[in-house]
């Protein structure tokens, strides 16, 4: 996924609130000996080496900003004359965004002939979100870009820590980094990790820090939200928005180019008001060769509420359509938008549905999409109205899950191979395959 590991070298030496810790500027020898050792065992892996977390934060640095800038100096030389020119090397990574701290990092690096391939810094805090794209578009404008500092061979920008720790689980609010890291052009951020209310800290327990839940690892709200933007592929159409509180985001699926999705999410702008309903309207579909006029398209909506630290088991179909593509413009259904809630919009054209679906016959209208899937499984033309339940086997007869009124199947853990859904609905049932692959 183009995602690059990122070694932080002062969690490996340690902080101040260690037992019998040395500030490292006052034990130079023992950091040495530490980076030659994370040299020598990180040698044939690329990866990003960030100096220190947090030097302007008292709880991670003890000392002064010309004790931290000298550390950075050792650190950096140490790194280069090791593993040579190509290291990459990240900094400050700075707990408050300042300027001015910024500024003066840059002109001591610029002063002591540091290459600095990765700028970095935190943005961790309950300020505005949409203030993260100025401060990036700024970044870019007065240090990577400007001449003064080209010196220092800056590559990327990399917000190393997003997400307040009261936000952490929010799908709203992640969805919201994600938009104005994406406008501001950053290249690259990591989710921060935090304490949660059971006094676990998701840094160290395998939960993606905190998209999963701690005890049994089941998906959160948080992992939902993650996992519907992380499956966009790169390219964004161009999107608007009436609203100063509502964004959106689109893009086609990586894993099928034939599926485009819109991600609508909103931001924490308080001073404008949340709209009760939200449509979106999609000009040009049909001048694209995968949605052609002639062919009705499948659209199903989805919400991911905000269940916080609780489990998500799926997120929360909202409609399914099929609509006419010989307009210019489509409008879809209007759709409630809910605070701190995400909301998917997946369109295919029916010419792209697999073919044993699309021959369904009039009175036969229940189909299952994407088949082979490799995620999930929808059920589509099940009536809403009425209580159903859906069970699913194996290819010998063993029963995996049992579910009620719930059209989406997580099929992410299955094995690959073949797999039958029954499905009952009041004196129907209805016998359905499908293929993980």
């Amino acid at each position: 996924m183009g995602a690059k590991y990122i070694q932080i070298v002062s969690d490996v030496y340690g902080y101040p609130d260690f037992k019998d810790w040395t500030p490292p500027y006052l034990d130079t020898a023992r950091f040495k000996s530490l980076i030659d050792k994370m040299c020598l065992e990180n040698s044939t892996s690329a990866m990003i080496y960030d100096i220190w977390n947090e030097p302007d934060n008292p709880v991670f640095w003890s000392g002064g900003i010309r004790e931290f800038y000298d550390i950075f100096k050792i650190a950096h030389d140490r790194l280069r004359k090791n593993l040579g020119d190509s290291v990459e090397i990240s900094g400050p990574s700075t707990n408050i965004y300042n300027k001015g701290y910024l500024l003066d990092f840059c002109n001591f690096c610029l002063q002591n002939k540091i290459k600095l391939d990765v700028f970095s810094f935190h943005w961790i805090h309950e300020d505005h979100t949409q203030n993260l794209e100025e401060i990036l578009l700024w970044t870019r404008a007065n240090i990577v870009n400007n001449p003064v500092y080209a010196p220092l061979k800056i590559k990327k920008i990399v917000v190393s820590e997003i997400l307040h720790r009261a936000y952490q689980f929010n799908p709203a609010a992640i969805l919201s980094h994600y938009h104005y890291l994406e406008k501001g052009k950053a290249d690259g951020a990591c989710r921060a990790c935090w304490d949660e209310q059971n006094s676990q800290n998701n840094c160290w327990n395998n939960t993606l820090n905190g998209l999963l839940t701690p005890d049994s690892y089941s998906k959160r709200s948080a992992w939902w939200a993650t996992k519907a933007y992380a499956e966009l592929d790169p390219i964004r159409y161009a999107s608007t928005s009436s609203s100063g509180r509502v964004y959106s985001m689109v893009g086609n699926l990586t894993s099928d180019t034939n599926i485009l999705r819109v991600l609508v999410g909103n931001n924490n702008n308080e001073s404008v008001p949340l709209p009760p309903k939200v449509t979106v309207k999609i000009n040009s579909l049909n001048k694209f060769s995968n949605f052609p006029a002639d062919e009705k398209l499948f659209v199903n909506i989805c919400k991911i509420p905000n269940t916080e630290d609780l489990e998500l088991r799926t997120p929360v179909v909202i409609g399914q359509y099929v609509l006419s593509n010989k307009s210019a413009s489509i409008q879809l259904p209007a759709f409630p938008m809910e605070e701190n809630a995400v909301v998917y919009v997946d369109i295919i054209s029916m010419r792209n549905i697999p073919a044993a679906i699309n021959r369904a016959s009039n009175d036969n209208k229940l189909l299952l999409f994407p088949n082979p899937s490799t995620n999930a499984v929808y059920i589509f033309g099940i009536n809403n109205a009425m209580n159903y339940e859906t069970v699913v086997y194996n290819s010998v007869g063993a029963l995996l899950t049992k579910s009620k009124n719930n059209n989406m199947i997580d099929i992410s853990k299955f094995p690959y191979g073949t797999y039958f859904i029954k499905i009952k609905q009041g004196s129907k049932i209805y016998h359905r395959k499908f293929i993980k692959k």
